[in-house]
């Protein structure tokens, strides 16, 4: 529908909401107005005597929608000024033949450059502009379209309903005829199966019809013009046969034609009929008729087609640049229109001019609500307004000859002498005639060509650098020297790879990529060193319990486990224990471990440093390693009978378990430089030798590549695997220095975590005894907030002797040897990639795809020992060369798309010379003068964000009395048009300048 704007939108235009102030010279009319300012001239008027003026389309302010209605169409205009005081530069008169001659040259020379341009079949890349006529079945719509076209068609003799036709009318002082057949769609039916509804679909909207590049042939050139009917419905017949030849329909010398056969294989066809008119007294017009929309079908077999019509349509009207001409019969209710229903549908209603037909059918001549609000822009309002036709009756007599002018003259007596139209409908007459239609209809169309060349502009630049880009990826193989080029490109190649590996290429991030990989690797080594459990069941001390379900002589005393105050369950981690531990009893007074709630400390854990990188998944293995239970148990079971005496295998065998876990970790940081390197070599055969990539030269080179990369990837797999066996078969170091101090910095954080856990048993044992010693609740913060303060000022001297001291230190004496394995470790795996695979790869790149592609050959200037040296030279010459021929062949389909890019990029060109011939005829000085025909209509600007059956109204009060008037229903709706016209012609008048409001 047309742009409706809020009031605000409306009001905004000024400073003081719609009202200027008393101080201004300028008087504007009260209300939201669209009053347009000229640069050096009086606004444009309509004049109801036929005059047709417009506005400069570029001066209407850009700030939203732009508004498709032509003021001139309008009873109600409120564009009403002083004749005398125009500018006769802005003005175009329709009753001056200057003028008529002035839109004609000029729209002829834009259509016939349109007209041009559709023949390089390029709508897909930049759609053109055009006009289509549009209507229900049974509206008039073809005999709108012969008058619009200047021919005659008699009734029974159909006129393209069942294909579109591409109607274009140029004057001429001769009448001729061109017809021609556009085919764009190739008929594809099943044979013996038929189409049915389920076959429409939004990729074949015209079953069984499918895209295919445009063929255009023409059908006939004629210079009779009664012969036109005649060869416009074998055209069309020829068209729903588009399997047999066309010449077989031609009139007069066809086999079908002579026959009177006009059996058809489809029942409609979206390919088209082009006609092409010349004549005496014919606009400058090109337009496409389109079938009729239908509602339903005398055949339940064929009801398909009622959406195939439809569809039809909306190819048409969903393009954003076309004008669609809607023809709808005064015969029928305009509410019941199907074609209308479309039109609003795709939000058309904008770039649509409507055609009422038949008026002479109206069965009430005094006039009819419906049509009066239709032509008053209160209903079914239309971007470009309503006109109005009288086409002749089946009882109309005239000859062929003077067919046309006979009916124009009964037309325009028609109106001038029904009581009707010179009665109550007299301020309508201005829209209403054929050449009233003809005219605004080439005048829109113009406009429209000239608007949309910007966007048209644009669309062809972009189709012409994706063309280049596509021909740059598929340039045109070299056809002498081939070896040469061959061995220039795989030269540098390799020269490019050996500055990858040396460090000397700095355009890429390979080198920052490898720090960073190495870096991670060494710190992920770090970070998976032993975790040792510093807790055991026995740290759990023990209070007195006496049972008094006895005796006193049998008074008996327990001992319980203390239980854990620090809200957390405590696990005691002895993997090396096979001695199922005892239930524990409680106090009475201790709660059981299962009903107390865990209290939220440290919900989340700290974040994995890893996440995101090729070690994720390794950042838990220093986890469930040992604990001071399992080491204990280990050393018992190797002593000889000497206290705290370590036999030397404890340590050797817990650091050979330490560094066993690395077998995963150096097996990723493997795989991800090859990842790299991989990457960037592939990076550097591309930049090479992509622009051959459709030869067998790059699809070989990219095998050769990833199969050399994948050999040196195992050889140094197994490079790794031997440094990793080194380090695991049994652990040795020289760096004295580097376990001690490891081992003191781990010894003094495993004796911390051993004595904060001493210390919490330690203070259980006292909450457990004196539990009033915490006054808070138990399991708040508060309350572990002060058991922390109890933890932390527990002594060495309270706990007393660690009998896990010394596994303790065991524990802190493999972490330390850990430390400096794995800095070991790190450095010669790193070491090893960046000086024997990086190596390898610098120094076999050269010459590797040449020896392996067999494209290299002796040095011309080498000395032969002998005759059969030279004889072997020679072959191999000549296999390098035949190598490197075979090698830069391309498959058919690759040439094929190739000579289409070029085929494409010359039809682009050519279409360029005649856009740019239609860009200099828009810029051409005679083109000043015309202007734009679509203005802001009053209706438009006086429209609010209502729904769409309100009435239209002039508004001369402030909102709030509107609001009022309406809820009580005291509009005089006459009253204020008549003061709302009256006050805009004293203000246009009475002020040396407008401004927009």
């Amino acid at each position: 529908m047309a742009f409706r704007g809020t009031r605000k939108q409306r009001e905004d235009f000024t400073s003081t909401n719609g009202q200027l102030s008393s101080s201004s010279r300028i008087k504007i009319p009260v209300g939201p107005r669209a009053v347009k300012k000229e640069p050096s001239h009086r606004p444009a008027t309509g004049n109801l005597q036929g005059s047709v003026e417009s506005q400069d389309q570029s001066e209407q302010p850009d700030s939203g929608p732009a508004r498709h209605f032509d003021n001139r169409y309008s009873p109600n205009s409120y564009y009403l000024a002083d004749n005398n005081c125009r500018s006769e530069s802005a003005t175009i008169n329709m009753e001056n033949g200057d003028g008529i001659k002035r839109i004609g040259e000029l729209a002829q020379r834009l259509i016939d450059h349109i007209n041009e341009m559709r023949k390089f079949n390029l709508e897909h890349v930049a759609s053109l502009p055009k006009l289509i006529l549009i209507g229900d079945q049974s509206a008039g719509k073809s005999s709108l379209m012969c008058a619009l076209a200047g021919i005659h068609v008699p009734r029974d003799k159909g006129c393209c309903t069942r294909c579109p036709a591409n109607i274009i009318t140029t004057p001429s002082a001769d009448w001729s005829c061109t017809i021609s057949l556009v085919q764009d769609y190739r008929y594809a039916a099943q044979m013996g199966r038929p189409v049915t509804i389920k076959d429409i679909n939004t990729t074949q909207p015209f079953p069984p019809w499918i895209k295919q590049d445009q063929v255009q042939t023409e059908f006939a050139r004629l210079t009779d013009k009664s012969q036109l009917a005649e060869y416009m419905r074998w055209a069309q017949i020829a068209l729903l046969n588009h399997d047999r030849d066309y010449k077989q329909f031609i009139p007069g010398t066809g086999e079908r034609a002579l026959a009177g056969n006009t059996d058809i294989e489809a029942k409609i066809t979206p390919n088209v009929v082009e006609v092409k008119i010349y004549g005496p007294q014919l606009p400058a017009l090109s337009f496409f008729d389109l079938p009729g929309i239908i509602s339903n079908m005398p055949n339940p077999e064929e009801k398909y087609l009622v959406d195939v019509f439809e569809n039809l349509a909306i190819e048409y009207i969903k393009q954003e640049n076309t004008l669609i001409i809607f023809a709808m019969s005064m015969t029928v209710d305009p509410v019941l229109s199907r074609a209308k229903r479309v039109i609003e549908d795709l939000n058309a209603t904008g770039r649509c001019v409507g055609v009422l037909t038949k008026p002479d059918t109206l069965s009430d001549r005094t006039g009819n609500t419906d049509f009066e609000n239709i032509l008053s822009g209160k209903e079914h309002r239309l971007g470009h307004g309503w006109l109005v036709t009288k086409q002749p009756g089946p009882e109309f007599d005239a000859g062929e000859s003077d067919y046309h002018k006979t009916a124009r003259q009964e037309e325009e007596k028609f109106f001038a002498d029904d009581k009707l139209w010179n009665g109550p409908w007299s301020n309508f007459r201005n829209r209403c005639g054929t050449n009233r239609i003809q005219n605004v209809l080439s005048e829109l169309l113009v406009t429209s060509i000239k608007k949309d060349i910007p966007k048209i502009q644009k669309k062809l630049s972009a189709h012409r650098a994706k063309i280049d880009e596509n021909l740059r990826k598929l340039p045109e193989l070299p056809s002498q020297n081939v070896q040469l080029e061959v061995q220039r490109l795989l030269h540098n190649f390799s020269q490019e790879v050996k500055r990858l590996m040396t460090s000397e290429h700095t355009e890429t991030s390979f080198h920052g990529d490898w720090t960073k990989l190495s870096c991670q690797f060494h710190d992920l080594l770090i970070h998976i060193k032993p975790l040792i459990g510093c807790s055991h069941k026995s740290d759990t001390q023990k209070i007195p319990v006496i049972n008094l379900d006895k005796s006193d002589d049998d008074e008996e005393t327990t001992f319980v486990d203390v239980p854990d105050t620090s809200g957390r369950r405590r696990r005691f981690q002895d993997i090396s224990s096979d001695v199922v531990p005892q239930p524990t009893f409680k106090a009475e007074n201790s709660t059981p471990e299962t009903s107390r709630p865990r209290p939220i400390l440290n919900a989340r854990g700290p974040s994995n440093p890893f996440r995101g990188t090729v070690f994720e998944k390794y950042t838990e293995l220093g986890r469930n390693f040992a604990n001071i239970g399992e080491i204990q148990n280990r050393m018992q079971n190797s002593s000889y009978g000497l206290p705290d005496v370590v036999d030397p295998r404890i340590h050797r065998f817990y650091c050979q378990k330490a560094v066993s876990r690395w077998k995963g970790p150096y097996q990723a940081v493997l795989h991800a430089a090859m990842s790299l390197l991989r990457s960037s070599v592939q990076s550097i055969l591309e930049k090479h030798l992509g622009i051959y990539r459709q030869t067998f030269l790059f699809k070989k080179s990219t095998e050769t590549i990833r199969e050399w990369l994948d050999k040196l990837c195992a050889q140094q797999l197994q490079t790794l695997e031997d440094i990793y066996q080194t380090e695991s078969f049994a652990p040795f170091t020289l760096n004295e220095k580097g376990i001690n101090e490891n081992k003191k910095a781990e010894l003094e954080k495993l004796q911390q975590s051993r004595h904060k856990n001493r210390a919490s048993c330690f203070v259980d044992k006292q909450l457990a005894t004196n539990p009033k010693k915490i006054k808070a609740e138990k399991f708040t913060p508060e309350y572990h907030n002060a058991r922390k303060v109890l933890v932390s000022q527990v002594t060495p001297e309270q706990l007393g002797r660690d009998e896990f001291a010394v596994q303790i230190d065991v524990a802190a004496y493999v972490r330390g040897y850990y430390i400096v394995a794995a800095n070991r470790f790190a450095d010669s795996v790193c070491l090893s990639l960046k000086n024997r695979l990086f190596r390898h790869v610098h120094e076999e790149v050269e010459n590797y795809i040449e020896t392996q592609l067999a494209t290299n050959h002796p040095d011309n200037g080498k000395c032969f020992h002998s005759f059969l040296d030279a004889i072997d030279t020679h072959m191999n010459e000549n296999l390098g060369i035949s190598n490197s021929q075979n090698l830069m062949q391309e498959d058919n389909d690759v040439a094929e798309n190739r000579r289409k890019l070029y085929k494409d990029k010359k039809n682009l060109t050519d279409f360029e010379e005649r856009f740019m011939e239609l860009v200099a005829d828009c810029n051409s000085p005679e083109v000043d003068g015309y202007n734009d025909p679509c203005l802001v209509s009053p209706e438009e600007a006086n429209r609010s964000e209502t729904p769409e059956n309100e009435q239209l109204r002039y508004r001369g009060q402030s909102p709030v009395e509107e609001m009022l008037n309406r809820r009580r229903g005291v509009y005089n709706y006459d009253n204020e048009m008549r003061q709302a016209q009256n006050r805009g012609t004293n203000y246009v008048n009475g002020s040396p300048e407008i401004d927009e409001v």
